[in-house]
């Protein structure tokens, strides 16, 4: 199986497993799948970008401390 392939089968399955999860939405079951799916992507794309991102990933990087944060809103 090449890696596209097996890429639309996870999809395939994820999918699958999804609407078998959900509970019933009546007329609104299709558009609640599809919201659903497609927050998935969103977040899937996100966690994937957000782990390349050196503020996640470097060892010396230190979150900013609160006052210096609201300095910085203050300016905007």
């Amino acid at each position: 199986m090449s890696l596209k392939e097996a890429c639309l089968e996870d999809l395939r399955l994820h999918n699958e497993d999804l609407k078998a999860s959900l509970p019933n939405f009546g007329i609104w079951q299709d558009t609640v799948v599809n919201w659903v799916h497609y927050m998935s992507m969103v977040l899937t794309s996100w966690k994937n970008i957000s782990t390349k991102l050196d503020r996640y990933n470097a060892m010396d990087y230190e979150f900013p401390n609160a006052a210096e944060l609201k300095k910085k809103l203050n300016q905007i």
